[in-house]
């Protein structure tokens, strides 16, 4: 790779840093090696401090964007998994099902707080439906003869 090159990427990779918000200590290191390689850029190729400094800064510049590399590819590249939000039927059902299994409103903002989400709406469509089978569970509990008792109603049904 060459110095106009190792320059260029220095510089677009400082930039990316310093918009993504990286460490203060990569971006330094970005920083200081794009603003070394631009000074070396303006001077004579065959000049002592060129010569004297090009080996380091080459090695500090290929070092810094590797570490540049590896943060992005870790914090901005993770591949997301999408969320499966549930359907209108089923939030439906849950509300239905919270009705008559009767399940606190408290109950319920636990849920909702366990599954980041403001509604049930927002919750992922796997949390609904295990709340659904928590309240089958606890009507199937209440209707059956006293001598069963119902599950405990609890947060963790989620």
């Amino acid at each position: 790779m060459d110095l106009s090159h190792l320059r260029r990427e220095s510089r677009t990779a400082l930039e990316l840093a310093v918009v993504a918000m990286a460490p203060s200590a990569l971006v330094d290191r970005l920083a200081a090696v794009a603003g070394l390689l631009e000074a070396l850029g303006e001077l004579p190729t065959d000049s002592a401090p060129v010569i004297a400094i090009v080996p380091r800064v080459v090695t500090d510049a290929r070092s810094a964007l590797e570490d540049w590399k590896g943060w992005h590819d870790e914090y901005l590249e993770k591949k997301i998994a999408p969320i499966e939000l549930p359907n209108a039927d089923e939030v439906a059902k849950l509300r239905r099902m919270c009705l008559a299994a009767q399940i606190t409103s408290e109950v319920q903002a636990k849920w909702l707080n366990k599954s980041e989400a403001e509604s049930f709406e927002q919750m992922p469509r796997e949390n609904v439906l295990k709340a659904i089978a928590h309240c089958e569970a606890k009507i199937a509990a209440l209707q059956s003869d006293s001598t069963v008792a119902a599950p405990e109603e609890n947060a963790s049904a989620i």
